[in-house]
């Protein structure tokens, strides 16, 4: 197959996955979804390090195992999203176009970033696609193959162009900058269409379409050499790629104009079939001029055959059809024909891909999830709050009756036997001593939260002063994501932390403050009936009567503050019921919310869903409550009216036996409250520790991997400075320095280094060893800059001897200059073919007869 030019592969370094996607997943999923994906990361940390050692491979094999990487790389971008202040993984990757040197990886760049290993990867498989597609056989399915690599790895190459600087936020290096890969997709376009070419004219198809299709291949690679010869990327690529791409625009212009002759002759036009063949044979002369030396001429059975063909139809003509060689600016141009397109990358690349994480659900559907469980567990505590709020209230309220006890009080010395067992529960679980030692711990508790969130915002503010000195002190040179950007996230997830720790700390007071105002009843019930009994008054009658009907009212009593215990057990099946929804999720929810994110409408069909699925699993749980209110309500209005009846009115006095009842009554349910909330902030505290533990061990990584940045960074500048050129050189000595011309005196002179004596001259060389001198090798000339590919006066092609035709003067009129070509001031322009400026070393040409623009 013919001669093809091949994009180099940008050279990868090892990374490891298994670390970070382990943090991450277990801080942001779960350990269970961990021990789950532990195989799929193994694996895809076992076909990352195959990418890396099959790169040098030119095979089809390498090219699949790069596309199921991309594609796996593509499945995990929006579930385990590699970045700067995510999951930090640093991804190096060296020029594809460095030169070899003692020195190599100068050129290498290394960025924290998912995007930029992506658009790496896009890079290789475009390039092995290049070198794929040279290696392919002659036949039609092997040019078929060829052409479509070369178009695939344009399509990809144009992927990377339009997004890598967007996606990775940053300047990439010279490869990957936009003026190199356009050049790079021309060229992957003019290679296909010569595929095209190829095949075309191994088909035989009409000389028409063959000239057409060379034609575009010609304005392609003319397009390419263009791109290349800018001055940013001109240095870039290897020294035989101009001189190659050069040849073949000449090359197939030629083609284009002996297929467009033979179309000719096929139409008795003889005369311009004779003008298109002198004009292909000097094309042909020019590329085999610009292939170089270092280049073998690509199309040399080619030139040889139109050489013929001219000499058979110069012949021909001379001794038959004496038609007149019309001049070439006469002719018309050949139309083109473009074939060869960019193929649109399309997701997945590899045949049969199988995500190995579809376990995980993107991080968008995730954060949904989780915007569900937040709203579905307000919702849940809202309705716990309301529970609770009732049935404090309700017991509130018989205690500030003194029910049941009232009815059990006889006014004699005993204790009522419901206050007895009030008081038996509360030495069971502790008593007073119990308040009090839980209440000592919490404050240790917080103590111990608040240095560990303490030194995780202390290594987070030393980074980052560190990181801003640096800066200030090298300005633009220092060249990474400051860190107020990175370290964002980390922060507000402190300042989070904080103000939860401030609020357990107020939570923490007002509990101290009940333990305290309830303290007197407190002792008194923890010392048992004993005394109880003695701190109890002893009455000298009942407390309240009701009259004749007052055992009547008490039966009443006793049934109502029965329906509220009933009530109170009721409530506990309905909390346990509340706090299992906690735990539920719908089924298919993440599909659904997959489904409404994809609409137009977006986020607000993401929250009206959300709110609609936390209505539909909390309205009948909604309904039990409100109904358990509304008993409740209905039930101590009836309390309290019965109450006020079977009493009388009466109230009881301050110390007496009726106001104690009511404060160890009190003294109780503050208990019962109290040892729940100790409970409650013990087990937040401890819950709270292992996640700022977390936390801390996440800033400590991201602080050491800043660091590690830093020192390689450090390290870089510190050689680019040691490299750098002196500004300039020493200054001159002051003419005053000099020895004062006829006074006899010397002025002060500035003290010099002792020079070496001069070494003493060689030994002359005998007469019988001296050889003739041998001739000086001309130094070797600069790259070579070609002349513009056109009829201009001042430039063009060296003259060829042309016989004149009979009856005709010699040459013919030149071309006029045509106009620049758009885009690229400066570089003169011609028909068919674009034009590149004269380089130094080769002499301008007058030129040679060109035909007109169409």
């Amino acid at each position: 197959m013919a001669s093809y030019l091949a994009i180099p592969v940008k050279k990868a370094g090892e990374v490891d996955f298994r670390k970070p996607f382990k943090t991450f997943i277990e801080q942001t999923y779960s350990s269970q979804q961990y021990e789950a994906l532990k195989s799929s990361i193994e694996d895809f940390q076992n076909l990352r390090s195959k990418v890396v050692a099959k790169l040098s491979d030119r095979h089809e094999s390498t090219l699949d195992v790069l596309l199921k990487y991309h594609d796996q790389l593509c499945a995990i971008e929006s579930k385990l999203p590699i970045s700067e202040n995510s999951i930090r993984i640093d991804f190096k990757y060296h020029d594809a176009f460095e030169k070899e040197s003692l020195f190599s990886g100068k050129n290498a760049l290394k960025i924290s970033s998912g995007a930029f290993e992506k658009m790496c990867v896009l890079f290789n498989i475009a390039a092995l696609q290049t070198q794929v597609a040279g290696q392919q056989n002659s036949d039609d399915a092997g040019l078929q193959a060829c052409a479509k690599f070369f178009r695939q790895a344009a399509g990809a190459l144009g992927y990377v162009k339009d997004n890598a600087t967007v996606l990775c936020g940053r300047e990439l290096s010279s490869d990957m900058s936009s003026d190199a890969l356009s050049a790079m997709i021309s060229l992957c376009l003019a290679q296909a269409q010569e595929t095209v070419y190829r095949k075309a004219a191994k088909d035989r198809m009409k000389s028409a379409m063959v000239a057409k299709i060379a034609m575009y291949a010609a304005d392609l690679y003319s397009d390419t050499l263009r791109c290349m010869q800018l001055s940013s990327v001109k240095s870039m690529w290897p020294k035989d790629w101009l001189n190659v791409v050069a040849a073949k625009q000449a090359g197939f212009h030629a083609l284009a104009e002996f297929y467009q002759a033979e179309t000719c002759g096929e139409a008795r036009k003889f005369g311009e079939q004779i003008a298109r063949l002198q004009h292909s044979d000097q094309l042909f002369k020019e590329s085999d001029k610009r292939s170089g030396s270092s280049t073998q001429m690509p199309f040399k059975a080619e030139w040889t055959k139109a050489k013929k063909v001219l000499e058979t139809v110069e012949k021909d003509n001379n001794t038959i059809y004496h038609e007149q060689v019309p001049p070439v600016n006469s002719l018309s141009a050949i139309d083109k024909a473009a074939i060869a397109k960019a193929i649109p990358m399309a997701y997945p690349m590899s045949e049969g891909f199988r995500d190995s994480f579809d376990r995980l659900v993107p991080m968008h559907i995730h954060q949904s999830l989780l915007n569900f469980e937040a709203c579905r567990n307000d919702a849940c505590q809202k309705e716990l709050g309301r529970l609770r709020e009732a049935t404090s209230l309700m017991q509130g309220v018989l205690t500030s009756l003194n029910l049941p006890m009232s009815l059990e009080d006889s006014g004699s010395a005993s204790v009522p036997p419901s206050l007895l067992d009030k008081a038996r529960d509360l030495v069971d679980k502790g008593g007073y001593e119990k308040l009090r030692e839980l209440s000592s711990e919490n404050p240790e508790l917080h103590k111990r939260n608040r240095e560990i969130l303490d030194e995780a915002l202390r290594l987070l503010n030393e980074e980052q002063e560190a990181d801003n000195k640096l800066r200030e002190q090298f300005k633009e040179k220092w060249q990474r994501t400051p860190s107020e950007r990175l370290n964002d996230k980390l922060r507000s997830e402190a300042m989070n932390f904080k103000q939860m720790l401030e609020n357990a700390s107020s939570a923490d007071r007002t509990v101290q403050q009940k333990i305290a105002d309830n303290s007197e009843g407190l002792t008194v019930l923890s010392g048992g009936e004993s005394k109880i009994k003695a701190a109890l008054p002893t009455a000298g009658g009942q407390a309240a009567s009701g009259g004749s009907g007052g055992e009547a009212l008490k039966a009443d009593l006793r049934k109502l503050c029965q329906q509220a215990e009933s009530l109170k057990g009721e409530r506990t099946g309905l909390e346990k019921q509340l706090q299992d929804a906690m735990a539920s999720q719908p089924d298919g929810l993440a599909t659904e919310l997959s489904d409404a994110m994809s609409d137009s409408s977006g986020q607000a069909d993401v929250s009206s869903l959300v709110n609609d699925k936390v209505n539909e699993l909390l309205r009948p749980l909604r309904q039990k409550v409100d109904e358990q209110l509304q008993q409740q309500e209905s039930l101590l209005a009836e309390v309290q009216s019965k109450n006020t009846e079977w009493s009388g009115g009466s109230q009881s006095t301050a110390g007496s036996r009726q106001a104690w009842l009511t404060k160890l009554g009190k003294a109780y349910d503050a208990f019962i409250e109290v040892l729940g909330n100790l409970k409650e902030g013990q087990k937040f505290y401890s819950d709270l520790t292992e996640v700022l533990l977390k936390h801390q061990s996440r800033v400590s990584d991201f602080c050491f991997a800043r660091k590690t940045e830093k020192d390689e960074l450090m390290r870089d500048l510190q050689s680019a400075i040691a490299r750098q050129q002196p500004a300039q050189s020493a200054p001159s000595a002051p003419a005053f320095h000099a020895t004062t011309a006829g006074t006899g005196q010397e002025q002060q002179q500035p003290q010099q280094q002792q020079q070496p004596p001069p070494r003493p001259p060689p030994p002359s060389v005998p007469a019988y060893s001296q050889q003739q001198p041998q001739p000086q090798q001309p130094p070797m000339p600069g790259y070579p800059m070609y002349p513009p590919y056109s009829g201009a006066p001042g430039g063009g092609y060296p003259p060829a001897y042309q016989p004149p035709a009979p009856g005709y003067p010699p040459g013919y009129p030149q071309q006029p200059p045509m106009p620049s070509y758009p885009g690229y001031p400066g570089y003169p322009a011609y028909p068919g073919a674009n034009p590149y400026p004269t380089y130094p070393g080769y002499p301008a040409y007058p030129g040679y007869p060109q035909q007109p623009p169409r």
